[in-house]
């Protein structure tokens, strides 16, 4: 069972001064926290508290704790054994995670990948939100545990760019919102992304700049991936490497990674095709998944072209020649 060991004072408390029943029971909770420790519960994990309070100070503290509804599974008076302590020596707030979702391969992989955090879907009204909307239904239906929170933000419709409803500093605006929601952000780039606000270097100045600008008290904020090292195909063969293959590809199946505004995969937008390849490329043949056979795509003789000029990530492109090698495409 996974374990996080979590220190009471300064951690749970806001107050760290003064010792003994004459304080124990004035402590501030520290709601944030506090919360954490929900999400940390509803993710599986046992909860230990620690504390350098006497064995003499029992009591108080259960009450304390039970005043102030903090999930715990065991409290003990000195220091267990575990994979991680969270003590206010080390630090003043737990993270709290959450991942930006929309029901596409790389967000939904990431949702497993990373023992599943919060999703959170935010509401741009974009031209293709309410087939992803439908598709996190969907997705519902296959994994029970899936709970995500819509959160209506501003409606960028008209500010979108080309046919891929391309919005700038889209990526900027996600983190955000989910800065409201949790600390640790999570957004789903992958090793071979081309697009500017989806790169390391981008995620570390977005960080860097939510930090800037928060009150010194609260929580660190930082803007991550789990797959920078990774393609979308390497995702891909990661989940079915890791899960039964008849759930595995009927998620992925169920998935939406497509520009065009009806409902499921159209097979014939630049997403569609990426998805296609990864799909291929990690073994599942996948063509019969869209609406339209990605494999007879107008764009292909383009796409070449760019990956002639040098315009991908190398392993990007030569998963994709292979795999239209394969179709003589």
């Amino acid at each position: 069972m996974k374990v996080k060991t979590i220190d009471i004072d300064g951690i749970l408390t806001i107050e760290t001064h003064g010792f003994g029943k004459k304080y124990y029971p004035k402590r501030t909770p520290n709601k944030y926290n506090i919360d954490t420790l929900w999400d940390l519960r509803r993710r599986g994990y046992k909860i230990i508290l620690h504390t350098a309070r006497y064995e003499e100070d029992r009591y108080i503290t259960q009450r304390w704790l039970k005043e102030n509804n903090v999930p715990f599974d065991e409290l003990i008076f000195e220091k267990p054994q575990a994979e991680l302590y969270v003590d206010d020596k080390a630090c003043s707030q737990l993270d709290r995670e959450v991942l930006l979702f929309s029901g596409g391969i790389d967000s939904l992989i990431a949702y497993h990948y990373l023992d599943f955090p919060q999703p959170l879907y935010v509401m741009m009204g974009h031209k293709y939100e309410a087939k992803e909307l439908n598709c996190i239904e969907n997705l519902k239906l296959i994994i029970p545990r899936l709970k995500d929170i819509e959160y209506y933000s501003n409606n960028l419709s008209k500010f979108e760019l080309k046919d891929n409803a391309y919005i700038p500093f889209r990526n900027l605006h996600l983190a955000l919102n989910a800065s409201h929601y949790g600390n640790k952000i999570y957004m789903a780039g992958v090793k071979g992304d081309d697009v500017p606000d989806k790169t390391p270097n981008a995620f570390d100045v977005m960080s860097h700049t939510l930090n800037f600008i928060k009150k010194k008290d609260e929580p660190k904020i930082s803007i991550e991936s789990p797959f920078w090292h990774m393609t979308k195909t390497d995702v891909i063969k990661w989940f079915i490497d890791n899960y039964p293959k008849a759930y595995a590809e009927k998620v992925l199946r169920a998935s939406v990674s497509c520009y065009d505004a009806s409902m499921g995969n159209c097979g014939a937008c630049k997403s569609c095709f990426r998805k296609w390849v990864a799909l291929e490329a990690a073994g599942i043949v996948s063509y019969k998944w869209f609406t339209h056979d990605p494999r007879k795509w107008k764009g292909i003789k383009q796409y070449k072209q760019r990956i002639n000029k040098g315009h991908y990530d190398v392993q990007r492109s030569q998963e994709t020649l292979e795999v239209l090698k394969k179709y003589r495409c």
